[in-house]
């Protein structure tokens, strides 16, 4: 499970906050019930991401940056959204791609927490084996913290505990030159070489 936790300076989460909380990007709820006219939506934002404004485009370039020097070859963020907790919310287990990518550990996804006080939910990773033995990984957010997994790991939150408000900008992020080859490289994975 490749997991990557790091600060990202140079973002001003002030004015980012403010570029979120004032571009009214709210997602209307007759668009998220029409889902078959859709094909972004992951039903975990509540708003899409103010994509253009100055503080949000900074904060895109740093992630895409991240994720690039961490993955050693160019990558671009495909979506971006929002999402805000308050106390007592939580998000359930989910993931962003499943493993119908030919090569999956390619596409990467990340959580920058643009508000994260104290008492705000972990974001909780599982690694399990055939559905026998679980595992949970859990990272305590904190504001300006980036976290970069890939993007097929199934995650989720614990219950939001503050009174402030957590405000987390999540990216699914793809290699701008893929792997195009028809079958990867599958021979580790041999039994019985």
């Amino acid at each position: 499970m490749q997991v990557f936790t790091l600060k990202i300076n140079g973002v001003d989460n002030e004015k980012l906050l403010h570029e979120i909380e004032n571009t009214n990007n709210k997602i209307p709820n007759d668009l998220i019930s029409g889902f078959s006219k859709i094909t972004t939506h992951t039903w975990f934002e509540d708003q899409t991401y103010p994509w253009g404004m100055p503080e949000a485009s900074n904060l895109i370039f740093k992630i895409e940056e991240t994720v690039s020097h961490i993955a050693g070859r160019p990558m671009t963020a495909d979506e971006a959204w929002t999402l805000t907790l308050s106390k007592g919310q939580s998000v359930m287990s989910h993931s962003h791609r499943s493993n119908w990518h030919m090569y999956p550990n390619e596409y990467f996804s990340v959580a920058y927490y643009a508000n994260a006080p104290s008492g705000s939910a972990p974001l909780i990773f599982e690694a399990g084996y055939c559905d026998i033995a679980q595992n949970t990984y859990s990272i305590t957010p904190e504001t300006g913290m980036i976290v970069v997994f890939n993007s097929f790991i199934k995650h989720m939150t614990g219950r939001h505990a503050s009174e402030e408000n957590r405000v987390v900008v999540s990216s699914n992020l793809s290699p701008i030159n893929p792997s195009t080859d028809r079958s990867p490289d599958l021979s580790p994975y041999r039994i019985g070489k």
